[in-house]
């Protein structure tokens, strides 16, 4: 008969573990004691005694290795189990805490402490799911952690090295489910899309109507598993010193003009006073409201710093003002169509020299109004899509396949619904075209990429002519256009439960994803 042989080093694991945890609630209980005091005040934290965990803690310290190992493993399984259930009060206790309180809350102590950010970055990794409140918080706490101000005084990311202990010491507190490494790709790639079109915006108003800020916030809050990757980490920092760098620029130029049309505004006003027609009840209700946005706009940058909305409601009531006194500043301040970097000046300019405006596109019934059937470029593509779904007589569990490219099964079941219109099946749905022409132009911007792959491998060329580059120029806008019909549908499908979202979000990432890769190779080949 053989008996175990004990583990002792496997305890001591076990032990440090369970010791990391009990010293990270507590120094987050002390943390939530802070915010009470100075950044909520009235309100009082839960009633937490740590007393009686430590004594467990240090009886356990005492005892193992001299007590039979079975009898300490039960030991630290049950405290295990009591700081759990400590974990979820204090977590509770944090809900009452906004994201913005608790940047504001390190920006008044000045904490700068890295091992104190640690520990309390560390409460969040302890919990098994996220909420988007609590995703913004581990969200600025990692990038106080994984940057450094850099020789301008500009956040730079730390090293490698530096970052990759950091991210061991926040995954290897839970064993959790690793996600698929396709996902984590597709994330990585659409951070690095997104973080592109952050730098392409030149004015402070395109990172509200790009909604590229609203964009990356989205996809932190959705990643689900990949969340928790050290690669992903890094590609989320990356995300976020761009966003701080370009966020910067753009508002100091904004800043400005603002405010130096702001003062010439209340430099005017006593001059206005005298004059009749500026003392109508609407004009002196729009100089109030100026006057109150323009006071709250200060103090949010000097209390927790200035926001895309803040400007956009400054800019609104400034614009009220101007377009009583003097209706040309007024254009150049139009909030709903341009930046005050001179917008409609541009416009103006453009026409004047004959430049053609896009055309709006007209919604044709179905909400979409693209078919990529009958589009030139992907009626082909769509030709085939067709043929191959055309065989499936029942709604597979997988995707068939098409031509090297797999469709998800509900994208099979759209382009069988728009393919078998009005023959005893579902009519289509305005999601249905959504995903088939993504279905579609995803195959196509592969086709493309490899063309454009073999021109660069085997030919041997770096760059190409616009010919060859037409068409895939020509998939690249449409691509755009589509994940912006994307992001609608997400929005909308947020009240209709998570399996419609998840849906959309794969065939978007797959959409990115295809686009990506095109985008990659056109850029390279001089495509512009």
């Amino acid at each position: 008969m053989t008996s175990a042989v004990p583990d002792p080093e496997a305890i001591s694991q076990a032990y440090a573990r369970l010791s990391t945890k009990f010293k990270t609630l507590w120094t987050f209980h002390q943390f939530l004691q802070g915010v009470h005091r100075t950044s909520l005040r009235g309100a009082t934290g839960p009633a937490v005694s740590f007393a009686p965990l430590y004594e467990q803690i240090k009886r356990i310290k005492e005892t193992k290795g001299v007590e039979p190992a079975a009898d300490t493993r039960a030991a630290m399984a049950r405290l295990d189990g009591q700081l759990d259930t400590l974990h979820a009060t204090l977590a509770e206790d944090d809900r009452q805490i906004s994201p913005s309180t608790m940047r504001q809350f390190f920006e008044r102590v000045k904490a700068g402490d890295e091992d104190l950010l640690l520990s309390i970055l560390k409460f969040y990794y302890y919990a098994p799911t996220l909420s988007p409140d609590e995703m913004d918080k581990v969200d600025f706490l990692l990038t106080r952690l994984g940057t450094t101000p850099g020789k301008g005084g500009e956040m730079e990311i730390k090293p490698a090295p530096e970052l990759q202990k950091l991210s061991e010491a926040l995954l290897s507190l839970m064993v959790r489910q690793r996600a698929d490494s396709a996902e984590v790709k597709s994330v990585v790639s659409l951070l690095d899309i997104l973080r592109r079109d952050l730098e392409a915006c030149e004015r402070f108003e395109d990172l509200s109507k790009r909604g590229t800020l609203e964009n990356i916030r989205t996809l932190k809050h959705r990643m689900g598993r990949a969340f928790y990757d050290s690669e992903v980490m890094q590609a989320i920092l990356s995300s976020n010193v761009a966003v701080k760098k370009k966020f910067q620029l753009l508002y100091k130029e904004e800043e400005k003009r603002i405010l130096s049309a702001s003062r010439e505004v209340l430099e005017k006003e006593k001059d206005l006073e005298q004059d009749a027609r500026f003392m109508s009840p609407e004009f002196r209700e729009d100089l109030e409201r100026f006057r109150k946005d323009k006071d709250e706009f200060e103090k949010a940058s000097r209390r927790r710093g200035v926001r895309p909305r803040d400007v956009k409601r400054l800019k609104e009531s400034l614009h009220k003002l101007l377009a009583h006194l003097d209706p040309a500043a007024a254009e150049e301040f139009d909030v709903g169509s341009d930046s005050t970097a001179g917008g409609g000046r541009r416009k103006r300019e453009a026409l004047s020299k004959g430049a053609t405006p896009l055309p709006i596109r007209r919604d044709t019934g179905s909400g979409i109004a693209w078919r990529a059937e009958t589009d030139r470029v992907t009626s082909e593509t769509a030709r085939r899509l067709f043929a191959s779904v055309d065989l499936v007589r029942s709604d597979p569990a997988t995707g068939v396949p098409a031509h090297g490219a797999r469709l998800e099964a509900w994208e099979v079941r759209s382009a069988l619904r728009i393919l078998r219109k009005g023959k005893d099946t579902e009519s289509p749905g305005e999601r249905d075209r959504l995903f088939f022409n993504a279905s579609v132009l995803r195959q196509k911007m592969d086709e493309e990429a490899r063309e454009l792959r073999d021109l660069v491998g085997e030919v041997g060329d770096s760059s190409a002519s616009e010919g060859t580059l037409a068409t895939a120029g020509k998939c690249l806008a449409r691509a755009r256009e589509v994940d912006g019909l994307f992001r609608q549908a997400l929005a909308a499908a947020e009240s209709e439960g998570i399996e419609p979202w998840n849906h959309l979000t794969r065939s978007r990432f797959r959409h990115l994803r295809a686009f990506a890769g095109l985008w990659l190779l056109f850029d390279a080949l001089g495509g512009a």
